[in-house]
């Protein structure tokens, strides 16, 4: 019932038919410089947030390490979950790549098409908010 209602309140916020007032913050305040040591931070803080974050919704990491453990060969299980750290990670970094090589050029074709997304991304979650207070 609380998903539902979550959902359609999330959706009335996307659009703007409920206000809700979030403190602006300064991001360039925030940044850690432009040394090796303040990349590698910034990259472990992204990489242990994605893990942390995709524990519980990603049932491939305690396969791979069930697998690993089964496999009995402590080398092949270190490859193994290596090769899952890899497959994992790429997606990831491709796409925070593409987002700060896109930002500039596609910056203007986003911003164009920002009230048409959140207008249809509101309007999705009333409905699937409404979908779920009417099935549960």
């Amino acid at each position: 019932f609380a998903s539902g209602l979550l959902l359609v309140v999330f959706g009335l916020i996307n659009l703007r038919f409920l206000r809700v007032k979030i403190p602006k913050t300064e991001l360039r305040s925030w940044t850690l410089g432009s040394s090796s040591g303040g990349a590698m931070l910034f990259g472990l803080a992204v990489g242990g947030a994605t893990a942390a974050c995709s524990v519980g919704c990603n049932p491939l990491l305690p396969m791979a390490v069930g697998a690993a453990v089964l496999k009995g060969a402590p080398a092949m299980g270190a490859v193994l979950l290596a090769v899952f750290g890899l497959g994992f990670s790429l997606p990831l970094t491709a796409g925070l790549l593409g987002i700060g090589f896109g930002m500039n050029r596609l910056g203007s074709a986003i911003q164009r098409l920002m009230p048409a997304v959140q207008v249809g991304t509101g309007a999705l979650l009333i409905a699937i908010g409404f979908y779920l207070l009417a099935t549960i």
